[in-house]
């Protein structure tokens, strides 16, 4: 069944509409198992912050352990924002991400936090590089991608 989020799919796997899905992590998730809601079976990342470290990982399985995902995110504004809007926005981002308390709560819901980027010609190629590995994943897999 198809979802218009993670939200609603969360609703719905809690709720036992559907027996099976794959959700970024939250931490509400720990809570939820506990009262029986639903039961984390693994992360598809490689590591986890420390904070998560309770979640069994897919190099731990027999089945697929060189399997890797991880749901990349990013901050986005509207095409045609002025560069100076952006630089001010990238910048005090970054110096949010910085922050030991920020990446704290931000890894205690599971996130990894990268080094933030300073350019857009960085940000570019990051999204580049994650759009690759996951047009490979689509192909290892025996499915067809719109990519070039």
């Amino acid at each position: 069944m198809p979802y218009k989020g993670a939200a609603p799919a969360l609703q719905g796997l809690a709720g036992g509409e559907v027996d099976f899905a794959i959700l970024p992590y939250q931490s509400s998730f720990d809570a939820m198992q506990q009262q029986g809601r639903l039961k984390l079976l693994t992360s598809f990342s490689k590591t986890l912050p420390a904070s998560v470290k309770h979640i069994p990982l897919i190099s731990q399985s027999r089945t697929v352990p060189d399997f890797e995902y991880m749901i990349s995110g990013g901050y986005f504004v509207r095409q045609g924002t002025p560069a100076d809007r952006v630089a001010v926005l990238r910048k005090a981002i970054g110096e949010a991400l910085n922050k030991p308390e920020v990446r704290a709560k931000l890894e205690a819901e599971g996130r990894t936090v990268v080094q933030p980027v300073e350019t857009q010609q960085q940000a570019n190629q990051y999204f580049d590089q994650y759009q690759t590995r996951v047009t490979q994943l689509i192909r290892s897999v025996g499915r067809k991608t719109n990519a070039a």
